[in-house]
């Protein structure tokens, strides 16, 4: 399915009418009671509801406290979403989708626009959305990290066994990140805040980890990589439940 901007006037007229197909039941997996909804019928939802909404202002769900998703609002809004992606398909029989994972994907938006909704209500969204790169950058980290592990010498090891190493490579035994701006709000660099628990030899291994990953990196790309800058405040974030002994200091083990 096209991108939103890139519907034509026609469907436009279209998905900004309440149309009522008939769904036949039989189609493939809808005997199914749960079904994996798709990324691609997520985004074409996504897409046709954001399409609906560019000539019709009244289309939307609606989150107050008394309008849950089952609210006949809400249902009305979800059976309009439905059958709007049904058409911009091409029809019942051209549409990729069975009946229940679209109606699982208009469930899906729903709870992440509510979601958004009430955490900009509630003044949190810009910690959200700090949160969540936060987050992100402790994943693409972990994952350079186990990536160089593969090819690690064991003299970058520091006496710890690959292995176990590969096991705690992950997000939670990230360090803490935060952006550093200028006064001029400029990105300036990330500042790192260690983890107090863990062992010198394990920060030092994904010291070396992380200049392995960039030492294979071309010129071009060794330019874009940001500056990361230790700073002595150490992150509060506490040792994950079940962390294995070898990574702990002694006086966290006690």
């Amino acid at each position: 399915m096209a991108d939103s901007t890139d519907l034509s006037p026609a469907i436009l007229k279209q998905l900004s009418q309440n149309y009522n197909i008939t769904v036949t039941p039989k189609r493939k997996d809808d005997k199914q009671e749960k079904r994996k909804v798709g990324n691609a019928c997520k985004l074409a939802v996504r897409e046709v509801y954001k399409a609906i909404q560019k000539v019709d202002n009244s289309f939307g769900f609606q989150f107050g406290k008394d309008k849950g998703y089952k609210d006949p609002v809400n249902e009305a809004v979800t059976t309009r979403l439905v059958n709007a992606v049904i058409v911009s398909e091409g029809g019942v029989e051209k549409c990729p989708w069975p009946l229940r994972e679209l109606e699982g994907a208009s469930k899906i938006y729903y709870i992440s626009l509510r979601d958004s909704a009430r955490r900009k209500e509630s003044g949190k969204d810009k910690d959200h959305a700090d949160r969540s790169r936060r987050q992100s950058r402790r994943r693409e980290r972990a994952g350079r990290l186990k990536q160089s592990l593969k090819t690690a010498k064991d003299d970058k090891l520091e006496g710890l066994d690959k292995k176990k190493l590969a096991s705690v490579l992950s997000p939670e035994y990230m360090s803490s990140e935060e952006s550093d701006v200028d006064s001029e709000g400029v990105f300036v660099s990330f500042k790192v805040r260690r983890l107090p628990w863990q062992t010198e030899a394990f920060k030092k291994v994904k010291d070396n980890l992380e200049e392995a990953h960039k030492s294979k990196l071309s010129p071009q790309h060794l330019r874009q990589v940001k500056k990361r800058r230790v700073v002595e405040l150490p992150s509060m974030r506490p040792a994950p439940q079940g962390c294995p002994g070898f990574i702990l200091r002694e006086e966290e083990e006690r």
